[in-house]
């Protein structure tokens, strides 16, 4: 009889722990959840903060530099990861006549003429390809993104944003200088009336104060470079308009060709300015 109870009381008295463990824990939780009704906050040993979590931000006080976006259309004759193997590579180009432009950033990629619309350069495509070479037609997009700055870069931002512009109402002007595939199928008449427009957005490049300065070095020289590609441009498209060849034409394509690759490194140096 009495090995029957003493089971029976271990079992009441485990009840009687487990039930007064169960009130102690809801008086605590109650009290504590009652705090957070009264004063309308959580109390900080309740926060959960983990190396992975996040913090969800109300509003993004980051502006964003919004410009015409510009496709730009040429043959990409290959893509090599060094420099030296890139230029290997132009020699059979450079020898056959055309004007092969590599850029100047790994990957190194050979871009062949410069063209306004993609069917362009279907001419030049089907050359290569009868002489051995493969390309495609390949695009990059000016201001193909949104740049986004916060309030400490706003000053530099306001200062070039317009230089920017320019730069960019420039190329299209130049851009509609390509629409033919080679010298001997462009149309004069469209090109004299072209040209004065480019000269009037030239002189307003030549406004701008061509000293911009800012804390980065890197900007600094991309601006350099820039304003040089397009004097190199401005060069070659007077001999162009002189001697009308396809030599000049080749070179002019490759002058902004060059343009068109500092101005996307440029714009690369602008978006890490509140990256670094």
């Amino acid at each position: 009889m009495r090995r029957k109870i003493r089971p029976r009381l271990r079992v009441l008295l485990c009840a009687v722990l487990v039930s007064g463990l169960a009130v102690g824990i809801s008086f605590c939780l109650g009290k504590l959840y009652l705090g957070i009704i009264r004063e309308g906050t959580v109390p900080r040993s309740t926060k959960v903060n983990t190396e992975n979590s996040k913090s969800v931000v109300a509003g993004d006080t980051r502006q964003a530099l919004l410009l015409d976006p510009i496709p730009v259309y040429y043959l990409q004759a290959g893509v090599y990861s060094d420099l030296k193997g890139a230029q290997q590579a132009a020699k059979p180009l450079e020898e056959l006549g055309y004007r092969p432009y590599i850029t100047q950033s790994a990957p190194h990629k050979i871009w062949i003429g410069v063209y306004q619309n993609r069917d362009d350069a279907g001419m030049i495509k089907q050359q290569l390809k009868d002489k051995g070479f493969g390309s495609f037609t390949g695009a990059a997009v000016i201001n193909g993104s949104n740049l986004r700055y916060g309030k400490g870069s706003e000053a530099f931002i306001n200062e070039i944003a317009p230089v920017l512009k320019t730069y960019t109402c420039w190329l299209k002007e130049n851009l509609k200088i390509f629409h033919a595939d080679n010298a001997g199928r462009l149309d004069w008449s469209v090109m004299e009336s072209q040209l004065s427009v480019i000269e009037k957005v030239y002189n307003d490049i030549q406004d701008f104060d061509s000293e911009i300065r800012s804390n980065s070095e890197a900007i600094n020289e991309r601006f350099k470079c820039l304003r040089d590609t397009v004097g190199w441009y401005v060069t070659q498209l007077d001999s162009f308009q002189r001697d009308r060849n396809e030599e000049n034409f080749a070179l002019l394509q490759y002058r902004l060709l060059s343009f068109i690759d500092n101005y996307l490194l440029l714009w690369q140096e602008i978006d890490n300015i509140d990256k670094t």
